[in-house]
Formats: structure tokens, sequence, C-alpha cells
């Protein structure tokens, strides 16, 4: 039998990836020149990041999975859910869409293609904040894999992504691609650069945690 081709796949990673990047700096950018306030800018960047997730995932769901997040594929590689091979490419595919994201919403708002910001650098608050909405988030995924049940991360994951960044201090960044690829942007949504390291981190030590408690429950995926 030939190998099936991850190609379909990677395209639909980097796609789903770049169109959640672009909602999230293109809102941010819109919202806060129309209101300039800081509190109705982050209700939107969550509103309209909940949709394009549940967009990209009713679409690209049957061809990659929908992750459209290193930390969500670490855990599914790691437990068997599928192939640990896949996992280097899904990965620069992510990161990839979220650059690429962020450098066509700087053009469409008239900054240059790619800028940056230093930010604060992170305290113990933040890190938790992050492994928190990771944890939950790469839960999901790890939920719709045990009961057989990928459709459920369609409506799960906009919610709870939607509603963790108004409720967290980093409003639940919660993946290494968005964290990157927000990082080549110095607008509302930027993610300083000082804050990389501590946010994927952060979100890396919460796929580990969820593949643990995996591994400990017996609860182990198919390839």
């Amino acid at each position: 039998m030939a190998k099936k081709s991850l190609v379909p796949a990677l395209i639909a990673e980097f796609a789903g990836t770049a169109v959640v990047v672009l909602a999230q700096v293109g809102t941010g950018a819109q919202m806060f020149l129309l209101t300039g306030n800081a509190g109705l800018t982050i209700i939107a960047v969550a509103a309209v990041t909940a949709l394009a997730l549940a967009f990209g995932l009713r679409l690209a769901g049957p061809i990659s999975g929908g992750h459209f997040n290193p930390a969500v594929t670490l855990t599914l590689a790691l437990t068997g859910s599928i192939r640990l091979t896949y996992l280097l490419p899904y990965a620069i595919a992510q990161v990839a869409g979220g650059i690429s994201g962020a450098i066509v919403a700087n053009v469409l708002w008239g900054e240059y293609a790619v800028s940056a910001a230093p930010g604060i650098t992170p305290t113990l608050q933040p890190l938790i904040s992050e492994i928190v909405a990771s944890v939950v988030l790469i839960s999901i995924y790890a939920l719709a894999v045990w009961r057989g049940t990928p459709r459920l991360t369609v409506s799960l994951v906009p919610l709870w992504v939607g509603a963790a960044m108004l409720f967290t201090p980093t409003n639940a960044v919660a993946n290494p691609a968005f964290t990157i690829g927000r990082a080549f942007t110095d607008s509302f949504a930027s993610i300083g650069t000082n804050a990389v390291a501590t946010f994927v981190g952060a979100q890396l030590i919460a796929a580990v945690a969820v593949a643990a408690l995996q591994w400990a429950t017996g609860r182990r995926g198919d390839q």
C-alpha cells in the first residue's frame, strides 16, 4: 500500500494557523484603531479568534486533524494518536503559518511586513496562566481522541479559547505557533519577544503533562 502523502495535511495546518493569527492581529489593529479601548479590543479579538478556529477546524479537521498548534501535535504524537514522524513537519507548517498570518496582517494594516516589540519578561503568573490554558486546550483534543469523536473539537476548542482569552492574564495564547507568529508584529495583538521563550516553554510543559497523564491512565491513541 502506498504511503499516504502528508502534503494536504501540512497545507491544511499551515493555512488554518495562518488564518487564525491573521484574524487575531487584524482584529486587534482594526478594533483598537476604531475604539482606542483595550478592553473592547480584547473582547473582539476573543470573539473573532473563536470564529476563525471554528471555521478552520470545520474545514481542516478531516484533512489534518485541525491541530494548528505544535503543543497539541506533540501530545498526540507522544501518546500514539498520530505518528511521531509527523511531529516535525506539522510543527514547521504550523509555525510558518503563524508567522505568515502575522506578516499578512501587518501588510494589510500599513505596518512593516515584519515588526516586533520586546515587551515585558513574564513572571510566574503568566507562566501559570499559559500552563493552565494550554492543559485544558490540549486535553480537549485528547478527549476527542479517547472518545473517538474528533468533531468534539469543532465546538469545544473555539469555546474554550474564546472564553479563556477573556479570563486569563495572558489572554490564553496556549499555542507555540501563535506565540511565535505574533512576535512578528508590533501591533495590539503582539507577543513581546521577551515573552516568547517563557510562553512556548509553558505550552510545551502542558503538552508533556497531558501526555504523561494519558500514559499513566493507559489512554493512548492508535496511529
